[in-house]
């Protein structure tokens, strides 16, 4: 900054990519808009004893932006190509609107062991593009963690090559994600992700978060979503969670403690809280799942798992369909039990083209849900469970010991759903507010709560 050793961090980077390093470097960052682009590329003397790190000198990312206008043929405001061993902690960067459409705000190509904490990124709102605040390929040990993410097309796209060349070691963790307006989330061509903790608030045809072609024991785990569908023909992607030909193999993917609720406009034909299309071998274990909506549609699953689907585990989820909707919708290949399927309609479930009416026309008619409670239920904030029907009624899992507050579970009668809790047992008294982070998020969920508490 102005005064410090360099007076920007194009200055910074000619120097590293002119003559590397022979030591750990650190790059403390002086309070300052920067307005500029920079690249750093094949860094001498880089490696795992000689990291390099550009960090907020206060410790605080809003003292330090970035942000830049970029230009046609500019690929990205930052781009990190063939480096090893770099950090990026408490910084804040913006990309000005402009009428280019392929453009990072940051860029990490064939990278090594890259760590983005406790930054703010920031893009155009309101406006589907194929920019993304931070896009990685190639690039093996990264880790986004605790970062902030406003706008532009996607919060965090990470890609390895190709089925024949994943990526390992990709953690998305403990971030927010508002309003990007394609995915908050997408994770194509890695071996074993992570994605963990993450609140994601997403208002976008595109779902808030996808797997495609991940492999191994990945973890989608902790995380809260609320997504709400925008009207569109493309019904194909209106999934809050979408996981396409994943395959967890041998060790198994794991889908765990995740609150994901969908409000779905009348407008929206098709609303689903988790997709699974084409997976294999993977676990759905203590999820809530809620969809709200006031129009009567059976197009809206909580869960919808089809296309040659095998190995797949449902066990201690809350599955809840608003109006007219299905707890779930399966093509076979699943093996459920344990579960609280609840949906206001004709029907609460269909398995292979079959429907079912109620949990017990279910558990007679077919081998799935014999162990799971036919009760109602209801959420209060960020679907954390309200009602009695879910307390203790779960199946203990050695693989869940805590929920997604971090709460241990009971070790005997656990609680189904993301949340272990203490259900309400007085009637309801006194004044609510009814809307998203409110003391219920609709009016289906305050209508259940009456219903069941009196």
């Amino acid at each position: 900054g102005n005064g410090g050793s360099f007076p920007d961090f194009s200055s910074a980077a000619s120097v590293l990519n002119s003559f590397g390093i022979i030591g750990p470097t650190t790059f403390k960052v002086l309070p300052g808009t920067y307005q500029e682009k920079f690249r750093l590329e094949n860094i001498a003397g880089q490696g795992d004893d000689n990291p390099i790190v550009f960090e907020s000198q206060s410790g605080n990312a809003s003292d330090v932006l970035i942000e830049y206008e970029q230009a046609s043929g500019d690929t990205a405001m930052v781009v990190v190509e063939n480096v090893e061993n770099i950090t990026f902690r408490e910084l804040s960067f913006k990309a000005i609107d402009n009428p280019y459409d392929k453009i990072q705000i940051l860029s990490v190509l064939y990278g090594q062991k890259i760590l983005i904490e406790d930054c703010g990124f920031e893009g155009p709102l309101d406006k589907r593009t194929t920019r993304a605040n931070i896009f990685t390929f190639a690039s093996n040990d990264i880790i986004i963690r605790d970062n902030s993410f406003l706008g532009n097309g996607y919060g965090v796209l990470t890609r390895g090559v190709g089925s024949v060349k994943r990526v390992q070691g990709v953690r998305v963790e403990g971030n927010t994600f508002t309003n990007c307006n394609q995915m908050a989330i997408y994770m194509l061509f890695l071996d074993a992700p992570i994605c963990h903790k993450n609140q994601i608030e997403h208002k976008a045809i595109f779902p808030a978060l996808m797997l495609n072609r991940c492999v191994n024991n990945f973890a989608v785990t902790a995380n809260s979503i609320r997504f709400a569908p925008q009207h569109t023909e493309a019904t194909q992607y209106r999934a809050a969670v979408r996981m396409l030909y994943c395959d967890g193999s041998s060790i198994g993917g794991q889908v765990t403690n995740n609150m994901i609720g969908v409000t779905a406009p009348d407008t929206t034909e098709l609303a689903i809280g988790l997709e699974l299309f084409g997976g294999q071998n993977i676990s759905v274990l203590h999820n809530s799942i809620y969809i709200s909506g006031s129009s009567l549609h059976q197009a809206r699953y909580a869960l919808s798992a089809w296309g040659s689907t095998s190995g797949v585990t449902l066990r201690n989820n809350i599955f809840s369909a608003g109006r007219g909707g299905l707890a779930y919708s399966l093509s076979g290949g699943v093996d459920a039990d344990y579960n609280l399927l609840h949906g206001i309609g004709p029907f609460v479930a269909n398995i292979a083209g079959t429907a079912y009416s109620s949990v017990k026309d279910l558990q007679r008619l077919s081998a799935m849900e014999q162990n799971s409670p036919s009760s109602p239920m209801s959420f209060l904030v960020d679907l954390h469970s309200a009602g009695a029907g879910a307390d203790g009624r779960a199946v203990p899992l050695p693989e869940v010991t805590t929920d997604i507050d971090g709460e241990p579970r009971d070790a005997n009668a656990p609680d189904i759903g993301a949340d272990e809790y203490s259900p309400q047992t007085s009637g309801l008294n006194g004044n609510y507010v009814i809307g998203e982070g409110n003391d219920f998020p609709d009016l289906q969920s305050a209508g259940e709560a009456q219903h069941l508490l009196g």
